[in-house]
């Protein structure tokens, strides 16, 4: 989906709108800045993926 400013709108993706849009993105906004914060980042990504992972196990 392709955001579309000028009509307030969302559009299916097609060849001509697909490179309309350019983000020019930050990477030390979300950066974690303590060790604890990278802890906890680490963490909760570990854990998201072993959902994901059991999830995906059971499934099959």
């Amino acid at each position: 989906m392709v955001y579309n400013t000028e009509a307030d709108t969302l559009e299916p993706m097609t060849e001509e709108n697909c490179n309309t849009e350019y983000w020019d993105a930050d990477p030390d906004i979300y950066k974690p800045e303590t060790f604890f914060e990278r802890f906890i980042v680490a963490i909760t990504s570990f854990v998201q993926w072993l959902k994901l992972f059991f999830e995906y196990v059971s499934a099959a």
